[in-house]
């Protein structure tokens, strides 16, 4: 009798934890809705492409590079940038640059990924770091097989002085990559969907797109750099 007591009990209990294991399993992740998922999945594989593009046009880039000192759109793009001379550009176009400064940089990358770290997306904190220091890496590693010179004050103006000869790639512009373009490819992909959002997204294109600009601007870098 004892036995044919319990036994719809136990019955009870494994169906009760054959649902809870169910609902886990069916139950999306990090508590997104299953559209936003997929929304999520398709930014993500779309700035994976995005990415093996790039590097796919950086490494071929790279060798040509090597070859020659400058390419003639270098210096026609060069020249007609500098053609706008406005004193206020001027001086935006150096305070852009400065927050990609060896002095400035560290700091910057310190206090973001805390931010990030201390709104418990510890992992997106470490791939921001990671992804800085690696472009950093790639930065030094590619100088040192390119050598190529900065561009020369006989052909152009150099409105601001730099602090490595080597031009090619161009330190600034990996470090607005990696840093300031992983803060827009988390912008991207992460689910919440507000006006803070959209507007994170916008500043960082912007940012990330001009970089290149300035620093043609100011004559310490060619547009092929």
């Amino acid at each position: 009798m004892k036995k044919e007591i319990k036994k719809p009990i136990v019955e009870k209990k494994f169906i009760k934890e054959k649902v809870k294991k169910l609902k886990k399993i069916s139950a999306p992740k990090d508590n997104i809705p299953v559209v936003s998922q997929r929304k999520y999945t398709a930014r993500k594989y779309a700035s994976y492409i995005l990415l093996v593009s790039l590097i796919a046009s950086i490494s071929i880039l790279t060798f040509m590079a090597k070859q020659t000192p400058y390419f003639k759109i270098d210096l026609v793009v060069t020249r007609a940038v500098q053609e706008f001379n406005a004193p206020w550009f001027q001086l935006i176009m150096n305070g852009l640059t400065y927050i990609g400064n060896p002095g400035i940089s560290p700091i910057l990358v310190v206090i973001i990924t805390g931010i990030i770290y201390l709104k418990k997306r510890k992992k997106e904190a470490l791939m921001l770091l990671i992804s800085t220091i690696g472009a950093s890496l790639i930065s030094v590693t590619m100088k040192s097989f390119v050598h190529r010179l900065r561009p020369s004050p006989s052909l152009i103006h150099q409105i601001t002085i730099y602090h490595k000869p080597d031009s090619f790639p161009s330190g600034h512009v990996l470090f607005y990559v990696g840093f300031f373009g992983f803060l827009f490819f988390l912008s991207f992909t992460l689910p919440e969907n507000n006006k803070f959002r959209v507007g994170l997204l916008v500043i960082l294109g912007l940012q990330k797109s001009i970089i290149g600009d300035y620093r043609i601007y100011l004559g310490v870098q060619w547009v092929s750099d």
